[in-house]
């Protein structure tokens, strides 16, 4: 399996993924024998694929989802934004206001 792994220089795990893909290759051949360690090497490269191809497929699923909310957040009619803002603002402004009478309050204006 550490054979189609990528080990692009520069990296500092690039060595370390490289000896510990070459020892398990070597463990296998030395531990099982010629023709069952290219099986087990055989059954790595199946498990490697399925994971990639799973991998493949969450991003695929990944991908079209923030496609859809992105094209939710670009394709969004600006008038009726522009109409929500407006209406915040003025509902901000009046709680603004409410609140800057209320903190004028007092008993001895109220007497």
């Amino acid at each position: 399996m550490f054979l189609a792994d990528d080990y692009p220089p520069g990296i500092p795990s690039t060595q370390a993924r490289f000896d510990a893909g070459s020892a398990r290759a070597i463990q296998l051949f030395n531990s099982t024998g010629g023709p069952n360690a290219i099986l087990e090497a055989n059954g790595d490269f199946g498990r490697a694929t399925a994971q990639v191809r799973e991998a493949k497929t969450r991003h695929q699923d990944r991908k079209l989802f923030l496609g859809g909310l992105l094209s939710e957040i670009e394709g969004v009619n600006k008038e009726e934004v522009a109409v929500s803002l407006t209406s915040l603002q003025t509902q901000l402004e009046a709680s603004y206001q409410v609140t800057a009478r209320l903190s004028q309050l007092s008993l001895v204006n109220f007497l």
